[in-house]
């Protein structure tokens, strides 16, 4: 059975999410988690059940992304991340293969808070993360 790591929707007694989310430890361990309380706004209606498998990412060089899977309600989705997102927020210095895939490994927990968003966002419908959806208020690295 394959290890998943789920991003929750955690809501208070009035119904509304708290804004709080659950990493895996493996995660904070690695230093992947920027903050432990990141400031995104919270999705008051989500109701899909977002999982990440721990399979290895890839890189497709026709469209310069990095892709790898979620499953939504336990249906895999294929999502992707930009070049360019890799290197405007994870520190990538190039589009080169293995420097993109070292900063996806870096940042994978952000990458799958804001890929859960987007996918909530969507109806679970495949997405790819560009760099505009990193570029919130207070998320930039370097700022707290």
């Amino acid at each position: 059975m394959e290890k998943v790591h789920e991003i929750p929707v955690f809501r208070t007694s009035e119904g509304r999410r708290d804004g709080t989310r659950r990493y895996a430890p493996e995660d904070i361990r690695a230093g992947c988690i920027m903050n432990a309380i990141l400031p995104r706004p919270a999705y008051e209606d989500a109701t899909m059940r977002i999982t990440f498998p721990d399979d290895q990412p890839g890189f497709n060089g026709s469209s310069l992304t990095v892709q790898f899977m979620a499953q939504v309600d336990g249906e895999p989705v294929l999502c992707a991340i930009t070049a360019e997102a890799l290197e405007d927020h994870f520190g990538a210095q190039s589009a080169l293969e293995e420097v993109l895939l070292k900063a996806f490994e870096q940042g994978r927990g952000r990458i799958r808070s804001v890929c859960a968003e987007e996918l909530d966002r969507n109806d679970g419908g495949g997405v790819v993360l560009h760099s505009g959806l990193f570029r919130v208020e207070g998320m930039e690295p370097g700022r707290r």
